[in-house]
């Protein structure tokens, strides 16, 4: 890399390590909440600021778990699993024209939500925004999708990709803002193999 290209990385990396720490205390009481939705009520927020098991304090003490959140957090589910949602794009007139464009658009995003089964990423959603209180989706276009348009292949359509992206991947500038649009900035932070960063960017990556 080029040192300007090592220098917009360093800061990078940095913003990123600041937003990461900034947001340890949410994460933690995510982790929290996961722990108690598989059973393990006997797990607490230490000192360390890590997730422990708290051991018994005593002989007699009972270890002998009820769990009454994942029941409750199936039910939620399964309520919201029944809600249908399903966008639809309104005339902005009665003109024939706006009515015609507007059932046309409702059908093109209705095949997007088809094309990335975005029910299921939808269901999976409910179940991050439970726990967590929060899920993202991110909508972006690829260029790799869609029909060929030459003989080798190398030249694509391209299509719409909705991908469902779990909060621990997240980072905005400020967690105290609620409203995504007010946000300077987003990073979102995934792990990639090294095959799959040499086949996105072209670069190979020691892991």
């Amino acid at each position: 890399m080029s040192e300007k290209e090592e220098r917009i990385v360093a800061d990078v990396t940095a913003d990123f390590k600041k937003r990461q720490e900034a947001r340890r205390a949410v994460e933690l009481n995510w982790r929290l909440n996961m722990n108690f939705v598989v059973g393990n009520q006997f797990a607490q927020i230490s000192s360390k600021g890590d997730i422990e098991e708290s051991g018994k304090e005593y002989f007699w003490q009972e270890r002998e778990v009820f769990n009454h959140i994942a029941p409750i957090l199936e039910t939620r589910l399964a309520k919201l699993g029944r809600v249908k949602a399903k966008a639809q794009v309104r005339p902005a007139t009665a003109d024939d024209d706006d009515v015609a464009s507007a059932a046309l658009a409702s059908k093109l995003i209705d095949a997007v939500c088809k094309e990335n089964d975005f029910s299921s990423q939808l269901a999976l959603a409910n179940t991050w925004s439970e726990i967590t209180g929060s899920a993202f989706f991110k909508i972006t276009w690829d260029a790799q999708k869609g029909h060929s348009l030459d003989a080798e292949g190398k030249i694509k359509e391209g299509d719409v990709t909705i991908a469902l992206c779990p909060p621990f991947e997240i980072f905005p500038e400020d967690i105290a803002i609620t409203d995504i649009d007010k946000q300077s900035s987003i990073i979102h932070a995934k792990v990639l193999t090294e095959q799959e960063v040499k086949s996105i960017w072209g670069k190979e990556v020691k892991g």
